[in-house]
């Protein structure tokens, strides 16, 4: 029975024997219940103990080992146990090595001897930890010697007159420091007076000091001084020898940063070159395919970046020579924020010309980019309080302005309301009578715009024509993706194009797009918005107007209309016969789905089947009997449905009842259960469940 059946027995018997079910074991009643002891119960032992054991179970205590007697309370504090063949029995006795211990000797060897044969990474003969906890670090060879610190030092060597630490080794590192520590050196010195915090000194070749990094960032040295007031030289080189007093190399072929960069923060000079005889700085470039510049400066104070003076009135050399027979540049000059070049003439007789440019080769005489898509200056600009403004004479283009991006960059800009409100910005004339001869031709062989205008009120560009079959402006593009006329607008509720159309009294059209090749399989209009609004809006103000707001005709064989997701899925489409597909719910009135209910919430309809394999079922009594078989719904319901039993394909229940139980939006139970006094065993049966509820 069960345990509270068991409970239950009213004035039991002493004696009386019950299997309990719940416990699975079986109790007696003597004053009470009792378990009988099963496979998985412990047994505690009770009476006097024997053996090497005195006293009574359950806590005896250890007399003998072995049979042979122990001395009583031993061991004591830092002790060993012997035997004592003397006294025939265990004693203790003070055999091991205690702290503090502190022992004094003199030996031509050595005093204490402990040899690791080990060579692995951590293997260590004497090891001396500071601290519970240690460093936590694993040193990456064998360790003679090992000091551990989590805090302090590790080894620390002092000495009054001598080397503190001295580190000797024929064919590896003498010394070797190392740090984890963002903050700290591997090898760390310190001189409190005029010498020397750290030495190095060599006798034939190599380094005295060598500082080398390893890893992906970090640099092979590093000299500062901390003071503000410290009027010494950060780092001083002396060479008395034929060699060069500072070399910086980099190796590296794919090492785009300058060699050597020179920064100052103060007032005074960031680099200074004296020579007495030869050149004072000589700065070479000696890879053909280097295209770095040989010299680069960067002054982000008010001074000038370069000053070259020429003392010499009398002579004939230039201030500034620069040869170079490189890809690269002779000079480049990349200011943060200030001018990247200045040129001035203070004397007015002077009729010289401020820049002369002369190149033999085929590139330009002045190349001026502006690399940010965002300025909206003149790559070139010239402004005159004489005649010309800018002036330029070829046997092909006197003066051609090109611009490589949509908005910002412009090619050549004409303005003409600075101090006349009649003046003209650009003016082209033109006699020819082509489409490709205009007075104004914009030519972009790119992805950009051929001519590009720009009013700030008024029109930017009018186009005006009165021969037949003529465009007032026209625009060509023979390039890949181009476009022969853009428009483009950035001010508030601005057009990009407008087109007008009725004017005078005209029967014409606002805008004719045509398609005259049989085989281009590209829109003939194509819309697209990275906006919040509609990318197409129709509207007829003539409330006299009978036409459709759209009428199309098709003469192929495809669909009337087609209307896809982001994905590329079709989502409505109507073909040619006037048939119509929807991949959603049709609404009706009140934007309701043709299947609903009568509340107006669209429903949906799943049917679930399964499988209820072929089992044994007992008859219903205290031990709830039953099969419990789970449906999941294919996709969740928003509230929790109505689910029914359907149709039964094969096999069958027999005399079991079901019911549908545990029903969530997003499975339920099929619960059979035997409450007949007979037992059945049931076939594999096929169930189908039918669920319905709010989509």
């Amino acid at each position: 029975m069960r345990t509270s059946d068991k409970l239950g027995i009213s004035n039991p018997a002493n004696g009386l024997l019950v299997y309990d079910a719940d416990t699975k074991s079986f109790w007696y009643f003597e004053s009470g219940w009792k378990e009988i002891l099963n496979s998985s119960s412990s047994v505690t032992p009770t009476g006097p103990a024997l053996g090497d054991l005195t006293g009574f179970y359950p806590s005896p205590t250890v007399a003998k080992i072995q049979n042979l007697d122990v001395a009583f309370g031993v061991p004591f504090d830092r002790q060993i146990m012997k035997w004592d063949l003397l006294n025939n029995r265990w004693e203790s006795a003070n055999d091991s090595l205690f702290l503090p211990y502190n022992v004094q000797s003199s030996s031509a060897i050595k005093l204490f001897g402990i040899t690791n044969a080990n060579v692995s990474n951590g293997a260590t003969a004497v090891y001396g930890k500071t601290s519970v906890s240690g460093s936590g670090i694993l040193p990456a060879l064998s360790v003679g010697v090992w000091g551990d610190n989590n805090t302090g030092a590790g080894v620390l060597g002092t000495s009054n007159s001598n080397v503190g630490v001295y580190g000797y080794s024929v064919q590896n590192y003498g010394l070797y420091g190392f740090s984890g520590g963002a903050a700290y050196a591997g090898v760390y010195g310190t001189n409190l007076t005029s010498g020397d915090a750290m030495k190095g000194e060599i006798f034939s070749g190599g380094a005295g000091i060598h500082g080398k990094s390893n890893g992906i960032i970090g640099k092979a040295g590093w000299f500062e001084l901390t003071n503000a007031n410290n009027t010494d030289t950060v780092v001083k080189m002396r060479q008395d020898g034929l060699g060069l007093g500072l070399s910086v190399h980099n190796s590296n072929t794919s090492n785009t940063n300058t060699a050597m960069t020179v920064r100052h923060a103060g007032n005074g000079t960031a680099l200074y070159a004296y020579s007495e005889g030869g050149m004072a700085v000589n700065f070479e470039v000696t890879t053909a395919s280097n295209t770095n510049p040989a010299v680069k400066l960067l002054n982000q104070g008010s001074g000038n970046t370069l000053l070259v003076d020429a003392y010499n009135v009398n002579g004939l050399s230039s201030g500034l020579v620069v040869n170079y027979s490189g890809i690269g540049y002779g000079i480049d000059v990349n200011p943060s924020n200030g001018k990247a070049a200045n040129f001035a003439n203070v004397n007015a007789a002077n009729n010289n010309n401020m820049v002369t440019v002369s190149t033999n080769g085929t590139g330009r005489g002045i190349s001026s980019v502006l690399s940010n898509s965002s300025n909206l200056a003149a790559a070139v600009y010239g402004s005159s309080s004489g005649n010309k403004g800018v002036e330029g004479i070829a046997q092909n283009y006197g003066v051609l302005g090109q611009s490589t991006g949509l908005t910002g960059g412009i090619g050549v800009l004409g303005q003409s309301h600075l101090n006349s409100g009649d003046g003209i910005g650009v003016k082209g004339i033109s006699y020819g009578t082509g489409n490709t001869s205009g007075a104004v031709t914009g030519i972009n062989l790119s992805s950009g715009v051929g001519v590009y205008a720009e009013s700030q009120t008024g029109v930017a560009i009018i186009g005006t024509t009165s021969r037949p079959n003529g465009a007032s402006i026209y625009g060509t593009n023979d390039a890949a993706s181009g476009q022969a006329i853009r428009g483009a607008a950035s001010g508030n509720d601005g057009i990009s194009i407008y087109g007008e159309a009725g004017l005078s009294n005209s029967l014409s059209y606002a805008a004719n797009f045509r398609n005259y090749n049989a085989v281009n399989t590209r829109e003939v209009v194509h819309m697209e918005t990275n906006g919040l609004n509609r990318t197409l809006t129709l509207q007829t103000t003539n409330a006299a107007n009978t036409a459709e707001m759209i009428y199309g005709k098709n003469y192929g064989n495809g669909n009337m209309m087609t209307l896809q997701d982001g994905a590329g899925d079709t989502k409505v489409y109507i073909n040619n016969a006037g048939n119509m597909g929807l991949d959603g719910a049709l609404l009706v009135r009140g934007t309701k789905g043709i299947v609903r209910s009568s509340s107006g919430t669209q429903l949906r309809v799943e049917l679930l089947s399964a499988i209820v394999p072929g089992q044994p079922l007992s008859h219903y009594d205290q031990f709830n009997s039953q099969i419990i078989k789970n449906f999941t719904f294919s996709t969740p319901f928003s509230t929790i449905p109505t689910v029914s039993l359907g149709n039964i394909s094969s096999g069958g229940f027999l005399g079991l009842t079901p019911s549908i139980e545990s029903v969530t939006t997003t499975g339920c139970q099929l619960v059979l259960r035997n409450y007949t006094p007979y037992d059945f065993t049931i076939v594999n049966t096929i169930v189908s469940l039918i669920a319905v509820g709010a989509e």
